[in-house]
């Protein structure tokens, strides 16, 4: 019988695809013993080398060497022999090895949750997975340090698995984490990294603007036609920023600014630096230079700005450069001197200083202080006549102007004016002009009712004729109104000639019992001379149309007479004689006739409108 076998030589571990070699023996037997090698997965057994056994041959010890190439799958698994002749039933089974077969991860390391060089944006949060399958022996996974905590998950397969969570900063862009997978042991020397290259989004988070005076603050002063530089810097982006200036809220043209330049930030980011210059005049004072800056593709935006307080030479401002006025009229020049500094101001005529002046001061629009000086005469004669010169001077420089005063012969008499109807909603005014008609380019007459605004209304002058009259319509029964009438002249001022009268309505009684009809006294005599007229025009036609009618009936003829001492003469005697005398030439057509009279019908006109004027 078979008593036993005996596994000799089985391998401590083998690597996976190399060949296994293990011998089997029994001691001597009759017939010769049958050796079988088995290996044992689980639900699974192989016989290795399968074959017939020869038991024909003599007695003696048996041995039989089992070579086979082991895989991944067959780590753990268990190696034994069996040995068997006729006479052995059941068989004797060797002690059982198991196998060590040493492989590294089937699929490698893999990496998940992070496309490389993928944008994210500073202030997310990245979580990073590395994978590793199953391997003998078990392999081992581990990041870089710089990238942040990890946590490890071992799989119950042998698989492993290794996360970790980033919190994205600016100092995480350019910045490669590595993921390392590796096995110990000489058979195996397996290691295998991944790794993830970031690219971070981020800044700018503020700008400097400065200017190149070194001024601090938020107020950059400067004195007038100088040139300013404005340095505006942002701290670290990616991508590079981009800037954007405006003047006092109005966008600044390309051309006035200079190109971006830029360098590398510690965190691989850009430092950007863009320059503005401008010259400055007074109307910049106050003026707000701001700069932005933002990056591409990103609404946020940093902004900074610097006020410019420009200091500059006074400025004169005159109402007028020229006074025309009469004798005896006040006369008043006043300006306003603008100057941010303290500022002196002399009124000089002739060269003499004018001691009297009066000077006021006030604060202007943008926060300007005005001075205004002014020269005043309560009475104008000949000696103030001349050129009169201000002169305002401050730390940066003087700034002069004349004005110029003409006083004129004659005594002022403003227009008089007259209410000569006061009903139905309506005032009809009547004035005559006391000046020289050749002053007046206008006039201007205003009204109110009580506690109202004054309202204006532009008459022309008419010229020659001195009698002007106006009628105002709409205004409201029973009201008081005012009234006030200025002739406007471009070369002299003038007052105003006033008047008032309270609206009734036609029908009523004025105060005192007199009926208020429109225009009474003028009414009368308006009629008086519209009869003349009527009268003078119907007279005029009712002899044009007789004679019209004797010169178609051929009563009336046209005679020439020529004497024989007139025959060379070409002097005629023209007179209007009866059909009966003797035969006479053609008369002259009958157009002529009809325009003579339209002449004179004219002439008579015009008297007629010069009576009425003068009645009125």
């Amino acid at each position: 019988m078979v008593t036993r076998v005996t596994l000799r030589n089985p391998p401590d571990a083998v690597l996976a695809g190399d060949p296994i070699t293990f011998t089997c023996i029994t001691p001597a037997s009759k017939p010769q013993a049958c050796i079988r090698g088995y290996i044992r997965n689980p639900g699974n057994v192989r016989e290795l080398d399968p074959g017939d056994c020869n038991q024909d041959s003599p007695v003696q010890t048996t041995a039989r060497r089992f070579t086979f190439t082991a895989s991944a799958e067959e780590n753990g698994a268990e190696l034994y022999c069996n040995a068997s002749n006729s006479v052995t039933d059941p068989p004797v089974r060797s002690q059982v090895y198991t196998l060590s077969v040493l492989y590294p991860p089937q699929n490698g390391v893999r990496l998940t949750g992070y496309v490389n060089n993928t944008a994210v944006v500073s202030g997310e949060t990245l979580t990073l997975t590395c994978q590793v399958g199953q391997g003998n022996p078990q392999p081992a996974l581990s990041w870089s340090s710089e990238c942040g905590q990890t946590k490890t998950v071992p799989g119950n397969d042998g698989s492993q698995q290794i996360s970790i969570s980033i919190s994205v900063s600016p100092s995480l862009n350019q910045k490669t984490c590595v993921c390392e997978g590796s096995q110990d042991g000489a058979l195996t020397g397996w290691t295998e990294r991944k790794n993830r290259t970031f690219t971070v989004l981020f800044g700018p988070d503020s700008v400097q603007l400065r200017a190149d005076s070194g001024q601090s603050g938020t107020t950059v002063t400067v004195t007038e036609n100088s040139t300013v530089t404005f340095t505006c810097n942002t701290n670290e982006s990616n991508p590079a920023a981009v800037h954007s200036w405006f003047n006092s809220g109005s966008p600044v043209a390309a051309a006035e600014i200079s190109k971006v330049s830029s360098q590398r930030g510690p965190n691989h980011g850009y430092l950007t630096t863009q320059q503005y210059t401008v010259r400055v005049d007074r109307y910049q004072d106050g003026d707000v230079i701001r700069c932005e800056a933002q990056r591409p593709g990103h609404i946020k935006r940093v902004s900074q700005s610097l006020t410019l307080d420009v200091n500059y030479a006074p400025q004169v401002l005159c109402n007028t450069s020229h006074v025309t006025v009469f004798e005896g009229q006040r006369v008043k020049i006043s300006c306003d001197v603008i100057s941010k500094l303290e500022v002196s101001v002399l009124w000089v005529k002739d060269g003499r200083q004018i001691d009297d002046a009066s000077i006021t001061n006030y604060r202007g629009p943008n926060q300007r202080d005005v001075t205004v000086a002014t020269i005043e005469f309560g009475q104008a004669d000949k000696s103030l006549s001349g050129i009169y010169q201000i002169e305002a001077r401050n730390s940066l420089g003087s700034f002069r102007m004349e004005v110029s005063v003409t006083v004129i012969d004659g005594q002022y008499i403003p227009s008089e004016m007259e209410t000569k109807s006061c009903s139905n909603n309506q005032a009809t005014l009547v004035w005559a002009s006391g000046i020289d008609d050749s002053l007046v380019e206008y006039y201007k007459l205003e009204y109110r009712a009580t506690e109202g605004h004054w309202k204006e209304e532009l008459v022309r002058n008419p010229g020659r004729i001195k009698l002007v009259r106006k009628t105002l319509r709409d205004l409201e029964p029973g009201v008081f109104y005012q009234f006030r009438l200025q002739p406007v002249s471009y070369i002299v001022l003038m007052e105003y000639a006033t008047a008032n009268c309270t609206i009734y309505i036609s029908g009523s009684q004025t105060p005192g019992g007199l009926s208020n009809t429109p225009e009474t006294g003028i009414s009368k005599a308006a009629m008086f001379g519209v009869g003349i007229v009527v009268g003078i025009a119907l007279i005029t036609l009712a002899v044009v149309m007789v004679t019209c009618w004797l010169l178609r009936r051929g009563r009336l003829t046209w005679h020439k007479e020529l004497q024989p001492s007139d025959k060379e003469n070409t002097d005629h005697d023209l007179s209007l004689q009866s059909v009966d005398d003797r035969e006479q030439p053609e008369p002259p057509p009958l157009g002529k006739v009809v325009i003579v009279w339209q002449m004179v019908l004219q002439i008579m006109y015009q008297v007629a409108l010069q009576i009425v004027y003068q009645i009125v």
